[in-house]
């Protein structure tokens, strides 16, 4: 017995005239669901960008070592405990940003402000 005789009802059942909520008439994206998906794209890009900003600092490892007269243990504590007070002290102001200003605009400010402190 499949769900079409059964009387029930589910959304994997779907009309074959229906339309996608995510794909227009034509098959193409929405323009709304496309800016998600930019808005997405920018996001991962910068996340991206983080890792490997966090890689550089093997690069220049030796050069602290030497500087600071530490071990390797320490300046990884350090450089640790520093991007996570970032991240913990900057969650509830940038959590109002994306809740008020909307997440376009907080995304296009934070990269232009990212690109301007380079």
């Amino acid at each position: 017995m499949n769900l079409r005789d059964s009387g029930e009802s589910s959304q994997s059942v779907s009309d074959p005239g229906e339309t996608s909520p995510i794909l227009g008439p034509e098959g193409e994206l929405e323009p709304r669901r496309r800016g998600d998906f930019l808005l997405w794209l920018c996001a991962s890009a910068f996340f991206t960008y983080d890792i490997f900003a966090r890689l550089q600092l093997i690069v220049i490892l030796l050069e602290l070592l030497v500087n600071f007269e530490t071990d390797p243990a320490t300046v990884g504590t350090l450089f640790g405990s520093a991007w996570f007070w970032a991240y913990a002290l900057l969650q509830i102001p940038v959590g109002w940003f994306f809740d008020t200003i909307r997440p376009y605009r907080v995304v296009a400010l934070f990269s232009g402000l990212s690109k301007k402190l380079e």
